[in-house]
């Protein structure tokens, strides 16, 4: 996989997407049973409210990584050292 500063090339990409078809393939019938498992009230409740789940998932993160200081790619861009140009 990539390292560093390197972006992820399409092999990752397809590792990735074989590997998520792989066990979702595999853990499918247990997702199964868990829906099986929650109540109707619940369910329900996941099915009206999931956007503000995930927005307040995604909120959550992105603070987390603002807290640990980590740079992003687009900071570690900007401070990479000038190229230089062809002179004529």
């Amino acid at each position: 996989m990539a390292s560093g500063n390197r972006r992820f090339g399409i092999q990752d990409v397809i590792a990735v997407a074989v590997l998520t078809g792989t066990v979702t393939v595999l853990l499918r019938s247990k997702f199964e049973d868990l829906g099986v498992r929650l109540s109707p009230a619940l369910r329900q409740i996941f099915i009206e409210w999931w956007p503000l789940l995930l927005i307040v998932v995604g909120a959550a993160l992105l603070f987390g990584h603002y807290r640990s200081g980590k740079q992003s790619r687009g900071e570690n861009i900007l401070a990479a050292a000038p190229r230089r140009t062809h002179e004529s």
